[in-house]
């Protein structure tokens, strides 16, 4: 897991469908363009909405013209009142776009459950690809698509999602798990190698949640590559302090912490 980056691949496994924000939080239906109560709930408001206007309507007229016909009133409220059901209609259809995921599979990616084989991943790629054709500041499905294409070893086009789901103003730009992926699909596509844009973009996660593991290890993989055996074990640290003893990551961890002592130990200071 915690790997030496000067001369290896940028990640030991591939990135599961969800960041460790997404999975530590509770899963809210009710917020969820993709869940059919979020649809439903958004229809039945919309029908509240018309039913208001139509109501608000009538009142008006009435306020307006007193001794006016009830014939007339009734038409014009049915006639507000089926304008506004249509639009109601139109939202809920466009709530349900086949284009859309559905609700289980948008639920699995979230919770990081890997696709099952490479046609299930082209598939979703296809969707999530239409999607986005119509709703291109979607920056969550941007960030679901980047870590399918990098789980398929398409590095720059995971590269390349992951830059515009950040690009966009979302909860995602605030999640330093997602700075990091995109900083690991960038190293893939230099050799494994962490040095320049993908150094940057880890150094952004940082600045977001300066504990979180993945960066922690990224950053001590970039410092290590750089011969800064000083700066890798201050991030190695405090991220095996973080391990569970007796795990196989601590181990790995530790032993990767006792060779870079040793080299610290006789190295030159590194040169930038």
């Amino acid at each position: 897991m915690f790997l030496m980056r000067d001369s290896v691949s940028a990640t030991s496994q591939p990135i599961a469908a969800g960041t460790d924000a997404s999975r530590s939080s509770r899963h809210n239906p009710f917020m969820d363009p993709t869940s059919d109560i979020f649809r439903d709930t958004l229809f039945w408001i919309a029908v509240a909405a018309a039913t208001g206007v139509a109501l608000a309507a009538v009142v008006m007229r009435l306020r307006r013209e007193p001794n006016a016909p009830r014939r007339q009133v009734r038409g014009t409220a049915l006639a507000i009142a089926l304008v506004a059901s249509l639009i109601a209609l139109a939202v809920y259809l466009k709530a349900s776009s086949p284009d859309t995921l559905d609700a289980e599979t948008a639920a699995r990616l979230r919770a990081g459950n890997v696709v099952n084989g490479r046609a299930e991943a082209d598939t979703l790629v296809q969707r999530l690809s239409a999607h986005l054709e119509k709703q291109p500041r979607d920056a969550r499905a941007w960030a679901i698509l980047a870590r399918l294409q990098f789980g398929m070893d398409h590095f720059a086009e995971a590269a390349q999602a992951y830059e515009k789901a950040l690009a966009l103003p979302s909860k995602v730009a605030n999640d330093a798990a997602v700075w990091c992926e995109y900083a690991d699909a960038l190293g893939m596509t230099q050799e494994g190698k962490l040095a320049g844009r993908p150094r940057e973009l880890i150094d952004r996660a940082l600045a977001l949640n300066p504990n979180h593991p993945k960066e922690l290890e990224m950053a001590g993989s970039a410092e290590y590559a750089q011969g800064d055996y000083a700066s890798a074990l201050r991030f190695w640290r405090p991220l095996l302090a973080a391990l569970q003893p007796g795990s196989q990551a601590h181990a790995e961890l530790a032993a990767a912490i006792a060779r870079t002592e040793r080299l610290a130990a006789t190295a030159f200071p590194a040169q930038r």
